[in-house]
């Protein structure tokens, strides 16, 4: 998430300050715009297993562990 913050950022401050060619400031539109909704996400996120973990305390941890077990026969394994 490092990496997003910091690229949104960079992002945002181009475009509020118009520097660039405007084919730069598409692509850092283009960019900050995906780049938002995963950062939202991330802090959905954050926000939803904190609500979790004052609820129902450390069973809170149940629900990522139980949905990591499901999601792992379902990785393919390419050689």
């Amino acid at each position: 998430m490092t990496t997003k913050i910091t690229q949104l950022t960079l992002d945002l401050s181009m475009l509020a300050r118009s520097q660039g060619t405007a084919d730069e400031l598409a692509k850092a539109r283009r960019r900050a715009r995906m780049t938002f909704a995963c950062v939202i996400g991330f802090a959905a996120g954050c926000a939803a297993g904190a609500a979790l973990e004052i609820a129902v305390g450390l069973w809170a941890l149940a629900l990522p562990v139980i949905l990591s077990a499901l999601a792992t026969p379902l990785d393919r394994v390419e050689e």
